[in-house]
C-alpha cells in the first residue's frame, strides 16, 4: 500500500503546515512571511516521517511530496484567477496574511490591500486554505502559482481509492479508472484555476470517505489519523464542511453500532469529535468562536440574526416561493436561470455557455442522468440485500451493503437540507453520493447491478471530461485576456486610473508589471471621458470595471488613503429587489 502512504503523506503535509502556522498565530508569533519556507519544509518532512515505517520509505515519501507539490505549483502558475470571489475577498485574505495579519489577535482593516474596500468576508470566514496559499506566496512565488498547494488533496484521492478498491478485490484494470474518477468531481476540477475553496473541500471529503473505509476494513490507526487531518483541514476552510463530514462520520458510526461494534463506534466518534473540537476551539477559533462571541452565531455572516441574505438575493423572484425540492431538481437539469425563465423545455437546454454541466460545475443533464442512475442502483441494492438476507456473495459485499449505501444516503440528505441546495459548489457531497452508489454497484459482484454501475461510471466520467475541457479552455483564455490587457496598458505608459470593482487582485498584478495604478475611490459605474472596460472585472451588481483618463478625475477620488465604501449589504438588497 505504498500508494496509500503517498496519498496520506500529501494530506498530512497540508495539515501540518496549516496547523503549525495557526498555532504560531494563536501564540502571538508572526510566522509569515519569514518562516514560510521552514514551515513548508518541516511539514513535508513530518508528513514523510509519520507516513513511513523505515528510512527508505520516508525518503521516498518526502521526495514524492516535494515533486508533486512542485508540479502542482508549476501547473497552477499557468492560470490567473479571473473569478469574482477569487479576485476579491479570497485575494484580500491571502494578501493580509502574507503581510503579517494575525486573525486571532489583530483587526483585519490594518492589513487589507491598499486602496480597496475593506470587506466583511475576510473578517468572518475560515482561513485554513488562505493560510496554505499565503505560505507558498510568502516564499516568493506568484499568486497564480501559490494556489497550486490546494490541488494536493485531489492528487491524493486516486491513490487512496485505488488502495481501497484493490483491498475489496477489484482487479487493477477496474480499480485504476474508478480511482481516477474519484478525483474527478466537477466542483474540484472547475475551481482548480481559482482561489475558490469548495473544490478543495470536495477533494478532502472524498479522501475522508476513502480513508475511513480503509481504516475500518484494515484497522489502520495511521489512516484514521489522516482522515482526522482531512476533517481539520476542511472545517478550517469552509463552514459547510461540518455538515458534509458530519454526515459521513454519522453513517460510519451508526453502521458499526448496528453491527454491535460499540467500542469501535465510540472510538471513531471520539477521534473525529476531538478533531472537530480542535478546530473550533483552537486552530479555527477565528472565526468560529469570535463569530459566536461577537455576533451570536459561529457561521456569521451567512447565518445568524444579522445574516447577509445572499442566497435569497441571488434567487430569481419567480423561484423564491417554489418548494425547495422543485428548485433542486430544476437546477440539477439545467443552467439555473434558463431552467426557470425558459420553461420546462429549458431543463435540457445545452446551448447557453456550452454544456450546462460545464457552465455550472457539475449540475446539468449529464449529471442528472447519473443522479437518477445512482438512485436506481440504491433501490436495487436494497432489494438485493433483502432477498439475500443481509449477505452478498460478491466482492466487498458487507462493505457495500453496510457502509457505502448508508453513507451515500446521508450525503444526499445533507445536500437536500442545506439552504444552498440549488448552488452546485455548495453541495459537493451530492457528487460523492452518486460516486459511492456506483462503487457499491461495482463491488457488489452481482451481474446486472455491477453492469449498471460501470455504465453510470462512464456517464459520470463523460461529465467530468466535459468540465475538464471547458475548465482548461476557459482558464487559458482568461489568463491570456488578463496578460494581454496588462501588456497593452504597460505599452501605453503613464498612470492608470481605474475603478476595479471586485477585481482587487488585478491592482497587484498590474503594479508588479510596473504600471502606475491609481484606483478610483468611487463605485461603479464611473462617469468619465475616454472610459475603457477592464476585462474579467466587475462589481457585485455586474457593473464592468472601468479605466478613465486620469486628467478627467478630481483629486479627491484618487490617493493612497482613499478607499471605496463597503456597500455589500446595500448591494445585496438592491440585487434582491432587482431579481423579483
Amino acid at each position: 500500500m505504498l500508494g496509500l502512504r503517498a496519498g496520506q503523506a500529501l494530506l498530512i503535509t497540508l495539515a501540518m503546515a496549516m496547523s503549525a502556522t495557526s498555532l504560531a498565530l494563536v501564540a502571538g508569533l508572526s510566522p509569515l512571511p519569514t518562516m514560510a519556507g521552514a514551515i513548508l519544509a518541516g511539514a513535508i518532512g513530518l508528513g514523510a516521517y509519520l507516513g513511513g515505517d523505515d528510512a527508505p520509505t520516508r525518503l521516498f515519501l518526502a521526495v514524492i511530496t516535494t515533486v508533486v507539490l512542485g508540479l502542482a505549483l508549476t501547473a497552477a502558475s499557468l492560470f490567473i484567477d479571473g473569478s469574482y470571489d477569487g479576485q476579491e475577498y479570497h485575494y484580500d485574505t491571502i494578501y493580509a496574511l502574507v503581510h503579517g495579519w494575525n486573525p486571532f489577535r489583530e483587526p483585519y482593516a490594518a492589513y487589507a490591500p491598499p486602496q480597496v474596500t475593506i470587506l466583511i468576508w475576510p473578517q468572518h470566514y475560515p482561513v485554513g486554505a488562505p493560510l496554505l496559499t499565503a505560505l507558498v506566496r510568502s516564499t516568493g512565488l506568484s499568486l497564480a502559482a501559490a494556489k497550486g498547494i490546494t490541488w494536493l488533496p485531489g492528487i491524493a484521492v486516486p491513490a487512496i481509492w485505488y488502495a481501497l478498491l484493490r483491498g475489496e478485490g477489484l482487479a487493477r484494470r477496474g480499480a485504476a479508472p474508478m480511482a481516477l474518477l474519484a478525483a474527478a468531481s466537477p466542483i474540484y476540477i472547475e475551481q482548480l484555476r481559482s482561489h475558490y475553496v469548495d473544490g478543495l473541500v470536495a477533494a478532502l471529503a472524498m479522501a475522508f470517505v476513502g480513508l475511513l473505509i480503509v481504516a475500518l476494513r484494515h484497522r489502520r490507526m495511521d489512516t484514521l489519523a489522516c482522515a482526522a487531518a482531512c476533517l481539520v483541514l476542511a472545517v478550517d476552510t469552509k463552514f459547510n464542511a461540518i455538515a458534509i463530514f458530519g454526515a459521513v462520520s454519522a453513517a460510519l458510526c451508526l453502521t458499526m453500532a448496528f453491527q454491535r461494534r460499540f467500542a469501535a463506534a465510540l472510538t471513531l466518534g471520539f477521534v473525529l469529535l476531538g478533531a472537530l473540537l480542535c478546530v473550533v476551539f483552537v486552530l479555527g477559533s477565528f472565526p468560529y468562536l469570535t463569530n459566536w462571541r461577537d455576533f451570536g452565531h459561529p457561521f456569521y455572516p451567512v447565518m445568524g440574526t444579522d445574516a447577509y441574505g445572499v442566497n435569497k438575493a441571488l434567487l430569481p423572484g419567480g423561484v423564491r416561493a417554489l418548494p425547495a425540492i422543485v428548485v433542486f431538481f430544476g437546477t440539477t437539469f439545467s443552467v439555473f436561470v434558463r431552467g426557470f425563465a425558459g420553461g420546462a423545455a429549458a431543463f435540457f437546454d445545452f446551448s447557453e455557455g456550452g454544456l450546462p454541466d460545464a457552465a455550472v460545475g457539475g449540475f446539468g443533464p449529464i449529471f442528472g442522468v447519473t443522479l437518477f442512475c445512482a438512485l436506481a442502483i440504491a433501490l436495487l441494492a436494497l432489494r438485493a440485500r433483502r432477498n439475500a438476507a443481509l449477505s452478498w456473495a460478491g466482492r466487498g459485499g458487507q462493505l457495500t451493503v453496510q457502509v457505502i449505501f448508508p453513507m451515500a444516503m446521508l450525503l444526499l440528505v445533507s445536500s437536500l437540507v442545506t439552504p444552498y441546495m440549488w448552488w452546485p459548489r455548495f453541495i459537493p457531497q451530492l457528487w460523492i453520493c452518486v460516486y459511492l452508489c456506483l462503487v457499491g454497484a461495482v463491488l457488489s459482484g452481482r451481474g446486472t447491478l455491477a453492469t449498471l454501475g460501470w455504465a453510470c461510471a462512464v456517464v459520470l466520467a463523460l461529465n467530468s471530461l466535459v468540465v475538464s475541457a471547458n475548465t482548461v479552455r476557459n482558464g487559458l483564455r482568461d489568463t491570456h485576456q488578463v496578460r494581454e490587457h496588462i501588456a497593452r496598458v504597460k505599452a501605453r505608459g503613464g498612470p492608470y486610473c481605474a475603478a476595479f470593482g471586485a477585481a482587487h487582485a488585478r491592482i497587484e498584478l498590474m503594479r508588479e508589471a510596473g504600471i502606475g495604478v491609481e484606483p478610483i475611490s468611487t463605485g461603479l459605474p464611473v462617469q468619465c471621458k475616454a472610459s475603457e472596460v477592464i476585462p474579467l472585472a466587475d462589481d457585485f451588481l455586474g457593473n464592468p470595471a472601468q479605466a478613465c483618463a486620469c486628467d478627467d478625475l478630481p483629486a479627491s477620488e484618487l490617493g493612497d488613503k482613499r478607499r471605496p465604501v463597503d456597500t455589500t449589504l446595500a448591494d445585496i438588497r438592491r440585487l434582491y429587489e432587482r431579481n423579483k
